[in-house]
């Protein structure tokens, strides 16, 4: 399966509404934009994209990043302003991967403990 650029989609769907190619443009520009910065930024382990998919972070890729990071600040030094900066954005990415991880692991402790309660009679399934 090869996917298509957006591009692709901005004039027919320009003709089809009846708008201008450069308003239509500007909405799936903004759009993916928005999307982009959302996946980028690990702001939530799942982002649900209408009629694209759901894309997850993994949490084995997460573990890699984190130690990369890890190391990268272990050997980091303060000499020069850049590599302040370096440091500082590498204890951001950190923080960040931190927050994702602990996000996913309250969601598997929720599914456990609502699978045991399920399992234990607690909670009836609408099966009958």
């Amino acid at each position: 399966m090869l996917p298509k650029s957006s591009k692709h989609y901005i004039q027919p769907t320009a003709d089809a509404l009846e708008l201008s190619y450069e308003l239509v443009q500007d909405v799936v520009d903004f759009y993916y934009g928005e999307l982009r910065k959302k996946l980028s930024n690990l702001e939530d382990p799942v982002v649900r994209v209408e009629n694209l998919g759901i894309f997850k972070a993994s949490d084995r890729k997460l573990k890699q990043f984190y130690v990369r990071y890890s190391r990268h600040l272990e050997i980091a030094s303060t000499d020069t302003i850049k590599q302040m900066n370096t440091k500082k954005s590498a204890e951001k990415k950190l923080e960040k991967i931190k927050q994702i991880q602990d996000k996913i692991m309250i969601e598997k402790l929720r599914r456990v403990e609502f699978y045991n309660a399920k399992k234990n009679g607690k909670i009836k399934s609408d099966k009958k």
